[in-house]
Formats: structure tokens, C-alpha cells, sequence
């Protein structure tokens, strides 16, 4: 298990490095009315991600369709999503334990995601990716097999 963890660590950690992955950044909502949220790259803050808040219904500066979505034990909500990119994608996790949100290409590669959000907490991620077909799923070890798993339609 700790194996397993440590592979799936070391995977997204390299998907976030700085031009691994260009055409995504992060938005995070803040909470402040006198500072609003402006976009950043995965490499501006320390572990590359911006910290969750607990108002995902806030608006972004970027102008972008903002898609709720929320993790719970065992399922995402909604579990297909068919968009216009780009887009904002604010994530709420519902549930007890540990989750996050990623979206996988089809040949596999990690391409964005939240952080792990604990019960009630909540991230905004700007995304911009290519028209296709994509998998949203939680990375956490298990989870995307115990059914945390959707389909990302994204048409130009």
C-alpha cells in the first residue's frame, strides 16, 4: 500500500512540474471580497496548487463557465461532464475521508487536478484543454476503482 502511494505521489508531483503539462492553470476562490481570485501557474505556489476555500459558488475573474462538481465516498457528481472549453471547475468534496479531482488523458497522462480536499473544503481550477474525451477520478489509492470515476467531453 505505502508503495502504492508512494508511485501515485511521485506521478503527479511529475505531472505538475513546471512545463509538464502547458494549457492548465489554477484558480483559486478566495474568501477575501478585497482581493478577488486571479489565475496562476502550477508552478506559483509551493506545492504547486493553491489552497482550497469554502466558497466554491464565487465568481472568477477570468470570465470562465464555472462547472460544480462534487466528490463524495464512491461517487462524483455529476459523473459525465460535457463542456466548452475552457473552463472553471469548482470542486467540493462531500465526503468523510480524503479526496481530489484529476482529469487523465487517454493515453494516460495526468493532466490537472485539485489538491486532496478534506470534508467541506473546496478548489477552483481554470482548465484548458484540446476537444476530446477525458476521465475525471480521484488519484488517492483505490479510490477511482471503488467507483470515485467520470467521463470530461470537452468540444472546441
Amino acid at each position: 500500500m505505502k508503495i502504492m502511494l508512494a508511485l501515485a505521489i511521485v506521478l503527479v508531483v511529475a505531472a505538475c512540474a513546471p512545463g509538464a503539462t502547458p494549457g492548465w492553470t489554477y484558480s483559486p476562490i478566495t474568501t477575501d471580497s478585497a482581493s478577488p481570485a486571479t489565475s496562476t501557474d502550477a508552478s506559483s505556489g509551493p506545492d504547486g496548487f493553491p489552497s482550497a476555500s469554502p466558497a466554491p459558488s464565487a465568481s472568477l475573474d477570468s470570465g470562465l463557465q464555472t462547472i460544480s462538481m462534487t466528490v463524495k465516498d464512491f461517487r462524483l457528481d455529476p459523473r459525465a461532464l460535457d463542456v466548452v472549453g475552457p473552463f472553471a471547475l469548482a470542486v467540493t468534496n462531500q465526503g468523510p475521508t480524503l479526496h481530489n479531482i484529476t482529469i487523465r488523458a487517454q493515453d494516460g497522462t495526468v493532466l490537472v487536478g485539485t489538491k486532496d480536499l478534506r470534508e467541506g473544503e473546496s478548489e477552483v481550477i481554470s482548465v484548458d484543454l484540446a476537444p476530446g474525451t477525458y476521465t475525471t477520478f480521484c488519484s488517492l489509492p483505490g479510490h477511482e476503482s471503488l467507483g470515485i470515476v467520470g467521463s470530461l467531453t470537452v468540444s472546441p
